[in-house]
């Protein structure tokens, strides 16, 4: 049970915290956070009822009877508005950054190509501002917007590859000490532990089985000529 519960159960049994989950279940509040801070303040309500002297009973009937018969479903609408314009929010500031970004690697890269003045700071401004704001934005958003676990955990160790190359990268381009270590790691990461569990996503789910397992060896043998060109 919720840490947050463990004072209120002092006085509330397992029983008792499982009628009000289920009750608010049962109301059409489906979103688990949400469903976790009602319950814990319904317990609350209900506690104080019974220690003035009602029996559980009737403070869970009177607790409920403060929400109303539709308060508690929007009160979820609600609440999935606020988080949606959230991430409304999160996602133009990503794609903003984004394209800064993206537009500084590929001035930096021009500029380096051109021997121009400032290619170095413009290449590591872009590179930096990708590996450490916008991966990490895109990797949490993806991680909320993800329910299974297996696919939680493909989609992190993939941002996090991808932030550790980017970084090899940079460490390449300017032969700071460190990039071939990073190189190896973000390749090894990608290839021995991302592309597995990606291909296995894939030919679970997949309808045709043949071409899942088609598609994940093209891709691993991309990553594999990418690294290959990349070490030579």
């Amino acid at each position: 049970m919720d840490h947050k519960l463990s004072q209120v159960m002092e006085s509330l049994n397992e029983r008792h915290i499982e009628i009000v989950h289920d009750l608010i279940l049962s109301k059409g509040v489906d979103l688990l956070e949400l469903r976790i801070d009602l319950l814990d303040h319904i317990c609350c309500m209900i506690e104080e009822r019974m220690i003035a002297g009602a029996d559980f009973d009737q403070a869970l009937n009177k607790s409920f009877e403060l929400f109303g018969n539709n308060e508690l479903i929007e009160i979820q609408e609600l609440t999935i508005y606020l988080l949606t314009q959230k991430q409304n929010k999160m996602k133009k500031v990503t794609g903003i950054i984004g394209i800064v970004a993206s537009t500084l690697i590929i001035t930096g890269v021009v500029f380096k190509i051109m021997h121009w003045q400032g290619a170095g700071v413009v290449l590591v401004l872009g590179l930096v501002s990708v590996g450490l704001i916008v991966l990490p934005l895109m990797a949490y958003m993806d991680w909320q917007g993800k329910k299974d676990n297996l696919q939680k955990a493909t989609s992190t160790i993939g941002y996090i590859s991808a932030m550790i190359l980017t970084f090899a990268t940079l460490f390449k381009l300017f032969h700071w000490p460190g990039g071939n270590m990073l190189n190896y790691i973000g390749f090894a990461t990608l290839g021995l532990i991302f592309l597995p569990m990606f291909a296995y996503k894939r030919y679970k789910f997949a309808e045709n089985k043949l071409l899942s397992i088609a598609l994940s060896m093209i891709i691993f043998s991309g990553v594999f000529l990418f690294w290959t060109y990349f070490k030579l």
